[in-house]
């Protein structure tokens, strides 16, 4: 088990995400943040409201999961990054997520399985 990184109980990063991810990843680095754990370190709360918990920033990250625009957008201010582009990088991975399910919802039954 590597210290200082978060188990992600054997999830795959979603390639509709990494935009999203880098964005973040990105941000970090602009705002001066070696890591994950540095930014959490630094901003414990943020205009009174608190930052995601690490595993969730790390899931951000790692492209696993898709926070809420409203995480989003409080990550871009603690990070003095700019929130519309923060937003417009959500909208995309979101719409990118939505077409995915939207296209495995419509394959027929017993597709993609051999019987």
């Amino acid at each position: 088990m590597t210290v200082g990184r978060p188990r992600t109980s054997g999830r795959q990063s979603r390639p509709e995400l990494g935009d999203l991810a880098d964005w973040f990843s990105t941000a970090l680095t602009k705002a001066g943040y070696p890591s994950v754990s540095a930014f959490i370190t630094s901003h414990h709360n943020h205009r009174g409201r608190p930052l995601p918990d690490k595993n969730a920033l790390y899931a951000i990250k790692n492209a696993l999961e898709l926070p809420s625009l409203e995480t989003v957008r409080h990550l871009a201010e603690a990070l003095g990054s700019p929130p519309e582009t923060a937003a417009s990088t959500w909208l995309r991975a979101s719409r990118a997520l939505a077409r995915k399910e939207l296209g495995a919802s419509l394959l027929p039954l017993g597709a993609g399985s051999e019987a």
